[in-house]
């Protein structure tokens, strides 16, 4: 067909008739309703597929990626690629998110609901932790707690303890903290 439509257009041009033409565009628009069914057909067979290959699709189509940049511009406004001044650059604005409470501070109790039967023999390592910390993406967009996974990923071997104390403790006492139910939910719409 396509071959088809590329003699119809040069037959059009050469000999300037108006019928070439009606049958070029007759042509074409046949053209752009098959491309357009077998993209929808594709679309429908990549979300019967399952979520990671819908949403690498999605990754594909909007063809945006999330990573640590090699330079930032410091606090003078001058580019610096030294990788310890970027990281400074990054911990400086993480900390401009966190209020720093004084040290008698009584840190308020959250309100969970108590569970009864608390798992006991369950106990997460911070290899595990690290382990999978690891295997996320570097495109993952951030959660409620703003940080990007990319940071996670690289990070891990620094987080790793901190975060299996912590996932330990909830175990433990059988409480899950609320800030952990959040998420951040994006609606992607839907062509009918």
């Amino acid at each position: 067909m396509i071959k088809n439509k590329k003699s119809l257009w040069r037959e059009y041009l050469r000999e300037n008739c108006l019928d070439s033409y009606r049958d070029y565009r007759r042509i074409n628009n046949k053209i752009v309703t098959v491309v357009r069914n077998l993209r929808k057909e594709f679309e429908r067979g990549v979300v019967n597929s399952g979520p990671k290959s819908f949403y690498s699709y999605i990754r594909q189509q909007l063809s945006s990626t999330v990573s640590v940049p090699p330079s930032l511009k410091d606090d003078n406004n001058s580019i610096t690629n030294d990788q310890e001044k970027v990281a400074n650059i990054f911990a400086k604005q993480f900390e401009k998110s966190f209020v720093v409470e004084p040290p008698n501070t009584v840190i308020p109790t959250m309100q969970m609901p108590r569970v009864i039967n608390a798992i006991e023999s369950v106990t997460i390592s911070p290899d595990i932790v690290c382990k999978t910390l690891k295997t996320f993406s570097d495109t993952t967009s951030m959660g409620p707690d703003s940080l990007p996974s990319i940071l996670l990923k690289q990070c891990s071997n620094i987080l790793s303890h901190q975060l299996a104390h912590i996932m330990n403790v909830s175990l433990k006492t059988g409480t899950l903290p609320q800030e952990w139910k959040e998420a951040h939910v994006t609606p992607i719409y839907k062509k009918r």
